[in-house]
């Protein structure tokens, strides 16, 4: 019998033992991997403060450091910007490290959405982001704008669905920096509506 603790693992390994034509290879054509249809994954983003911002802050109502965390991501009046054309950040604070395996972001989607340049996502247990102790997880920086490594995520246009990060090797940290560069519809706008992250 498979029980959850079994299932629950990082890697599949398929054994084959028979095939109907000796003479040919074993072939597989696709194997899809589901969750546990119970298991519930936590955003442990939610509610966390905005702790830092490069620039100068703009947002909707409300406190603007809370709007990136409130769990709403479709209302026009909950997000927090970063005004300037060089490249801006934003830091979270987890409150406590985690071991993170998947990100979701959330920035202007609004009216046809926007595209952003120079889009680079770290993680670490260091709030000052030291090289040696840092994991970037998205990078779109293709030409090295940020000096960070010229990246290799592509540029996307912004819908309501957000953007999946999908960390393949789970990363412990306590906090989360989002740079970005404006965007090519609104140089000088470096908006934030949500950040969630979950554990692995």
């Amino acid at each position: 019998m498979i029980t959850e603790d079994d299932i629950v693992k990082n890697y599949v390994r398929v054994l084959c033992t028979e095939r109907n034509d000796e003479s040919q290879p074993y072939a597989i054509a696709e194997i899809k991997v589901s969750p546990i249809r119970n298991k519930v994954f936590t955003n442990v983003a939610l509610g966390k403060r905005i702790t830092k911002v490069s620039g100068e802050v703009e947002g909707g109502n409300g406190d603007f450091y809370l709007n990136a965390t409130d769990g709403i991501t479709d209302v026009i009046t909950s997000w927090i910007g970063n005004k300037g054309s060089d490249p801006q950040y934003y830091d979270l604070d987890l409150g406590a490290s985690y071991h993170l395996g998947k990100l979701e972001i959330w920035r202007f989607h609004f009216n046809g959405g926007r595209t952003y340049r120079n889009c680079v996502i770290m993680l670490s247990d260091d709030p000052n982001f030291p090289a040696d102790q840092t994991t970037i997880v998205y990078n779109n920086d293709t030409d090295n704008s940020l000096g960070f490594g010229a990246g290799e995520d592509e540029e996307y246009k912004e819908t309501a669905a957000g953007k999946e990060i999908i960390i393949d090797k789970p990363v412990s940290a306590r906090y989360i920096r989002l740079y970005s560069q404006g965007s090519y519809e609104f140089p000088n706008g470096n908006e934030l509506v949500e950040v969630k992250a979950y554990e692995s």
